[in-house]
């Protein structure tokens, strides 16, 4: 690790890591343009990441809230036209003391409800976007 650096790269998510999210063009498999960046919170279960991001939930939050939304790892997340984004990486700062805890399981939806008093069921293409 660059003992400079201020974040450092995980394989695994843990609570509280950031989860970048990248554009990219499908048709090449290659990773192109601004990023997007969420915080990692639990799973789902069906495998995917729950994440807290700002600007969430597009026109019906009047252009975005606050709010848990999953995320897939292994396959595009959002689709803007012809533009597609999917996950990249995620990192820890690099005073984090890492838990080994494995992530609580969630419903994104129950939990929005809960802590938001959000009522609105989440779908794809729920950032601002790209």
């Amino acid at each position: 690790m660059n003992e400079s650096a201020r974040f450092y790269e995980i394989s695994e998510p843990v609570y509280g890591a950031i989860m970048m999210m990248r554009n990219y063009n499908q048709s090449t498999g290659e990773f192109i343009g601004s990023d997007h960046i969420t915080y990692v919170y639990g799973k789902t279960k069906s495998g995917n990441i729950a994440a807290l991001g700002g600007n969430q939930g597009g026109s019906d939050f009047g252009g975005g809230t606050i709010k848990l939304s999953e995320y897939p790892t292994t396959k595009i997340s959002a689709e803007f036209g012809k533009n597609y984004q999917r996950f990249y990486r995620f990192y820890l700062p690099t005073g984090y003391v890492e838990k080994v805890a494995d992530l609580n399981i969630i419903n994104v939806d129950d939990e929005n409800a809960e802590m938001f008093g959000i009522g609105i069921l989440s779908g794809k293409n729920e950032g601002g976007g790209l």
